[in-house]
């Protein structure tokens, strides 16, 4: 007998392979989707076990977020003068409604604080003293006196980001001395000024300063008033001598500022110089 050979049915191998790859697409799919619950899952664990961002304090949000990072220096020319003359004009006008905001207008407010010398806004009266110095030596071209204790020959402005500038300062060159530094009445520390500070304006004139005076190697001088000198001494600055008019005489050494540099002085951190 012969033996009866059945040839396979085409249609049942092909309905099989499709078996075969649709087991095999479902497989992937499914595979795709655990691994992106699985991302999912680890985002979320990672997002909850980070700790809350910490907020800032009120007295360290100004309304201008610029940080001194991102201050520049740059020397006024002679035909820039009247744009800095203009400004300290506005510098005087918004120091002096500052100084009347914390009055309340009231002029015997006023009478009695100069007089018991324990004026809440003594910082805005030394401020527009300074502003109106400024404008009329800029105005003059010139030191207001011959006395060598004022004299200066060079501008420079602190701008932010905006080209805004936030800072002034009038330096004497030959003798390495800062004459006047002023910065704008809002970033003046008062709580008045809470909401509108930009930090940074002043000191990064005074690194830059400082400087040019490593790379000369010479002292750098300056007057202070008695609010400013913290401020002052917190570079390294020391009184010199006895007092002159309203102002200390100070001084600071190019060797003081390389043992605060060496010390790491948190003013000095980023400090660069050549």
């Amino acid at each position: 007998m012969q033996r009866m050979t059945i040839a396979p049915n085409p249609v049942s191998q092909n309905f099989s392979q499709f078996l075969f790859l649709d087991k095999i697409f479902f497989s992937l799919k499914v595979a795709t989707i655990s691994i992106l619950c699985i991302s999912v899952l680890i985002k979320c664990f990672i997002k909850w076990n980070q700790p809350p961002p910490s907020k800032p304090k009120k007295d360290d949000v100004p309304s201008s977020q610029f940080s001194a990072e991102i201050l520049t220096v740059e020397t006024v020319n002679k035909a820039k003068w009247p744009e800095v003359i203009e400004i300290m004009n506005i510098w005087i006008k918004k120091s002096n409604d500052f100084y009347r905001d914390i009055h309340n207008n009231d002029l015997n407010s006023m009478l009695r604080a100069k007089r018991l010398k324990n004026d809440p806004a003594e910082i805005f009266v030394i401020a527009t003293h300074i502003y109106c110095s400024i404008e009329r030596c800029l105005k003059a071209k010139r030191p207001l006196t011959e006395n060598s204790e004022e004299n200066w020959d060079t501008v420079l402005v602190c701008r932010d980001r905006s080209t805004k500038i936030q800072a002034i300062a009038l330096h004497d060159q030959e003798n390495n001395k800062l004459a006047y530094l002023a910065t704008h009445p809002n970033n003046l520390k008062h709580v008045k000024t809470k909401k509108t500070r930009t930090k940074g304006a002043g000191s990064k004139i005074m690194l830059h300063l400082i400087s040019l005076s490593l790379k000369l190697n010479r002292a750098l001088l300056l007057d202070s008033t008695d609010i400013a000198k913290e401020f002052y001494k917190r570079f390294g600055f020391e009184v010199i001598r006895t007092r002159y008019y309203y102002c200390d005489p100070m001084k600071l050494t190019m060797q003081t500022v390389k043992n605060l540099i060496q010390s790491k002085s948190p003013v000095y951190r980023n400090f660069r110089y050549a």
